[in-house]
């Protein structure tokens, strides 16, 4: 089956909120010199993390484990390509809640090059159908928004955004040196699930539609979609704000 979006729920959240929890009780007991030579930052009070992590045959997350990082530079942990996981700051004088969204925004990232790879690896290109004038004003739009929006950063509940945007940007390097002939080919060859993901895209819409005649979307709009977004149509922004209060949420 085809994932038309990144779905990020709230069993995955609570999943990565139990990790932190259990990291901050591993390192309760430091003592202050200790925490001074592991820890990180000016007050010393953040350690890295690796995550691993397994999925189901569905593509859900499965089991998540971690390992906290205290022989290498926080630096070069951060900054590493882990096949199977990703690297994390696990602040630990804050409370998980917070921390589990910056643990989130990593393993949303991971989720996201994952999936833009696997659209790739299988040549699904959704945005085949655009015109080059219309690739080129989606790119416009999200890149400005990125910018005030520190690359997308998905804290902020904007994951979809980002695919979306990490997708177009894929599109477009597809296109470099691709003739006209090559276009129509890859067209033709999307033409199913061109269809399918039209259909899935109208039957959200429609819930989305439905949820915002029973919600205060208009009361909430500014706190479900990040202002950066706001120059985006309105039928993408309900869509942001639908998927952001139905989805992934540390509640």
């Amino acid at each position: 089956m085809t994932n038309f979006e990144l779905n990020l729920n709230q069993t995955d959240a609570q999943k990565l909120l139990k990790c932190v929890r259990y990291i901050h009780r591993c390192t309760e007991d430091m003592t202050v010199q200790e925490l001074r030579k592991a820890g990180h930052g000016q007050s010393g009070a953040w350690l890295p993390c690796i995550f691993s992590f397994s999925d189901t045959k569905a593509g859900n997350l499965k089991k998540i484990d971690f390992e906290i990082v205290t022989n290498k530079p926080a630096k070069d942990v951060l900054e590493g390509d882990y096949s199977g996981g990703f690297a994390a700051q696990v602040d630990l004088f804050y409370s998980p809640n917070f921390v589990a969204c910056g643990v989130a925004s990593a393993f949303a990232n991971k989720r996201i090059k994952q999936f833009v790879a696997a659209r790739k690896d299988a040549d699904i290109r959704e945005y085949a159908h655009l015109s080059d004038s219309a690739l080129t004003h989606e790119l416009s739009v999200l890149n400005g928004a990125a910018g005030k929006l520190n690359e997308f950063d998905v804290e902020y509940d904007n994951q979809c955004e980002k695919l979306r945007w990490e997708l177009l940007k894929q599109e477009a390097e597809l296109r470099k040196g691709e003739s006209n002939h090559m276009r129509l080919t890859a067209i033709s060859k999307n033409k199913l699930f061109l269809a399918a993901r039209e259909k899935h895209s109208t039957r959200e819409l429609e819930k989305a539609s439905d949820w915002q005649v029973s919600s205060e979307f208009p009361r909430y709009q500014s706190y479900l979609v990040p202002t950066a977004l706001h120059g985006l149509e309105p039928q993408r922004q309900l869509l942001i704000a639908y998927r952001n209060d139905t989805g992934w949420r540390f509640r």
